[in-house]
């Protein structure tokens, strides 16, 4: 045995290690604790030099000679559970604790083998009778604080990482856990506190820098976060899942370009990265390239055919392309996962009411609120289709929830109380004060007439712009401009708000028309201007505000209005002088000084102006925009080019409108499908120049 050990000595593993030590031979020959002991140390030389087979040969030896060497027990305890052997690895560290409760060594290892098998509360208990017997081990420190973090036990997890700087306050393992706790509690500033300070320890430390980055966005600073992604990369390049991240801040900087490159990156070094293409898409859809961004859509659903939100992006940007059957099938895949998914649940709502399916549209309306039922978006669009199926009553209580949008404006703040027609306003003074759109506030106007008959002295307070139309209403005491000073006021109403305070149902829809009235005398000086009436005089417009701040309404502009080339069939009707209605640079450019269409917008300063242009034609042709309520409240005859997810105003499968006796619509037949209408106009203008002595146009034949 001697002479076995001696070749050990010589040879083996020991020998390696100049720096391990190495017991005296004559050691082993002696009795009892010391002979027990020399083996020990035999064991911890192969120990140190990682040979922990031999290492466990030598450490049973000590133990069959002295079976309370606690530091051999505890050893052997190590080499065992490094070889797999972890049942006996725990006997035998059982075997040091009940020799020793004071051991540290023989608490930490043990909190090693139970963690391994899954029992985290007693790794946890381990852990914390480790650093009761010796509160200098630092790594029981970072790993309590981890298991605790990991058990949703944040405070305490925060506490032992607090009482491990205490002792060593340059570790940046346990400053990196601090920060992990501040990011999971969405304490931000902390979280960022304590990646900086892991960095200042450790420069290199990648993954901090990469979580310094996450926290550094949710306070909203991009610059820096992108800084600390990028020294991120520097350490780590190949990183696939941080160019990833570097992406989506370029793009929250709307860097399109650079963030496109990122993601390209992060594909580059990891093909199957489904997310990388899936945010590639997002970003190329918001810079407009739509079919671009649909093809990655479609290459992320096939690296990840099961993840909903994947599948969702797919659907959304389908939805866009106006491919709705194919949308449809996606968001069905998406609740066969993902039965709560909350946009598709939405979305799948708002898709079905465009595709002309209200009660099954109503129905995952249904769906979606018993799982969120405080989604205010959600619950507009809710009401949007009620109010379209005529149920006005719960359409406009929902209506409401406006104010609560993502996108919508501040709520005005004023000192009176709201009105929503619960009190009674005789002998009091409200004010109706302006919101939305200005097709919104036309709309609207009507109910002032109904406010003043219950007794109310009725002051309106409107954008600027229409102000001195808005002087013509019935029923108004005084109009003020935004940001004039406002005399006392006993009630106040939001405009659209009107219809929910004077309980407005179908059959009591207030449509006597006209309720704004052009300036006679200005009327006439159009008349002349325009010259001897010799053909059938037609307004256009063919676009609304695209109101870029406001997605939502942005991406219903997209829908609702149409390029001027499209309008060009119309121009070729013999009889009819067109002249353009529709306000702005771009208008004139896309007109391109066409010679058919008389531009007088450049003399348009306000509603008023343009309502004393549209009283001298004798037709409105429009898309829904502000332009066909102005038309309607002077009664004069429009038609309405409407998009096939008509606005609810206009309700469904209706040519007429009960809000406008003049109007009246031409639907597209398909999403998109501008060709179509266009064309049935054309027809019925045709037809309209071969009937009618168009010097004497009458509305009502116009519109009927």
């Amino acid at each position: 045995m001697f002479d076995r050990l001696r070749v050990f000595w010589k040879k083996g593993a020991m020998a390696a290690n100049a720096d391990a030590p190495v017991a005296e031979f004559d050691k082993v020959t002696q009795p009892g604790t010391v002979a027990s002991n020399a083996w020990k140390e035999q064991g911890d030389a192969c120990l140190e030099i990682g040979d922990t087979a031999a290492a466990a040969d030598f450490y049973e030896r000590a133990i069959d000679i002295d079976p309370r060497n606690v530091p051999a027990l505890v050893k052997a305890g190590f080499c065992l559970r490094e070889s797999g052997r972890e049942a006996e690895a725990e006997q035998l560290i059982r075997r040091a604790l009940a020799l020793a409760q004071d051991s540290s060594d023989a608490h930490y290892l043990l909190s090693t083998i139970v963690r391994a098998r899954g029992d985290t509360n007693q790794a946890i208990d381990e852990l914390f009778a480790t650093l009761r017997c010796d509160p200098q081990f630092e790594i029981a420190y970072y790993e309590l604080c981890f298991l605790l973090f990991q058990c949703g036990r944040a405070d305490e997890a925060g506490q032992a990482a607090q009482a491990g700087l205490e002792r060593f306050p340059e570790s940046a393992e346990l400053h990196f856990c601090l920060g992990n706790i501040g990011h999971a509690e969405k304490q931000w500033e902390q979280a960022v506190a304590s990646f900086r300070q892991v960095l200042s320890v450790t420069p290199d430390h990648a993954l901090a820098s990469v979580n310094l980055s996450l926290a550094l966005q949710e306070l909203g600073r991009h610059d820096q976060a992108l800084e600390a992604i990028d020294h991120a990369l520097a350490v780590s390049p190949d990183a696939a899942d941080w160019h990833l991240k570097r992406g989506y801040i370029l793009q929250m900087q709307s860097r399109f370009e650079s963030a496109c490159a990122a993601y390209s990156s992060a594909i580059a070094l990891q093909p199957d990265l489904a997310k990388a293409y899936a945010n590639l898409g997002s970003v190329l859809e918001q810079g407009g390239q739509l079919d671009a961004a649909v093809t990655n859509y479609r290459k992320a659903v096939e690296l990840a055919p099961q993840d909903p939100d994947l599948l969702f992006n797919l659907g959304a940007g389908l939805q866009a392309q106006r491919q709705f059957d194919e949308a449809e099938a996606c968001y069905r895949d998406v609740l066969r996962i993902d039965p709560d998914h909350l946009r598709t649940l939405h979305n799948m709502s708002s898709l079905l009411a465009g595709l002309g399916k209200p009660e099954e549209a109503l129905a995952f309306y249904d769906a979606f609120f018993e799982r969120y039922p405080n989604m205010a978006q959600a619950r507009m669009n809710q009401a949007y289709l009620l109010l379209q199926q005529g149920r006005f009553r719960e359409g406009w209580a929902l209506m409401e929830y406006r104010w609560q949008c993502a996108d919508a404006p501040p709520r005005p703040s004023f000192s009176a109380p709201n009105w929503l027609g619960n009190e009674d306003v005789r002998g009091k003074t409200i004010l109706i004060h302006g919101e939305q759109g200005f097709g919104d506030m036309l709309h609207f106007l009507r109910y002032t007439k109904l406010v003043a008959a219950m007794g109310a002295t009725v002051h309106l307070q409107v954008p600027p712009a229409l102000k001195t139309l808005a002087e013509t209403c019935p029923g108004v005491t005084a109009v003020f401009a935004e940001g004039e000073q406002l005399p006392p006021v006993d009630f106040v109403c939001a405009i659209l708000s009107l219809p929910l305070a004077c309980k407005t149902e179908v059959s009591t829809i207030p449509n006597e028309v006209p309720y704004l009235r052009g300036d006679p005398h200005k009327i006439a000086g159009w008349k002349q201007l325009l010259g001897a009436k010799k053909t059938l005089r037609v307004g256009l417009a063919w676009a609304g505000d695209p109101r870029p701040s406001q997605p939502m309404a942005a991406a219903m502009d997209k829908v609702r209005s149409m390029h001027f080339d499209r309008m060009l069939p119309l121009l070729n009707v013999a009889g009819v002088s067109f002249f353009s209605l529709q306000i702005g640079e771009a208008a004139r450019q896309q007109m391109n000084q066409h010679p058919k269409v008389s531009d007088y917008t450049p003399q348009l300063r306000n509603f008023q102006d343009t309502a004393n242009l549209i009283e001298a034609l004798d037709l409105v042709i429009t898309v829904d925009t502000s332009i066909v309520h102005l038309s309607g409240a002077l009664a004069k005859p429009v038609w309405l080019m409407d998009r096939f997810g008509h606005c609810y105003r206009w309700f469904a499968k209706r040519e007429d409108s009960p809000w406008y006796p003049t109007l009246r619509i031409f639907r597209q037949e398909d999403p998109g499908d501008w060709d179509g209408v266009v064309a049935r106009i054309r027809r019925e203008l045709e037809h309209l120049v071969a009937s009618r002595n168009t010097s004497i146009v009458d509305a009502t034949d116009i519109t009927t």
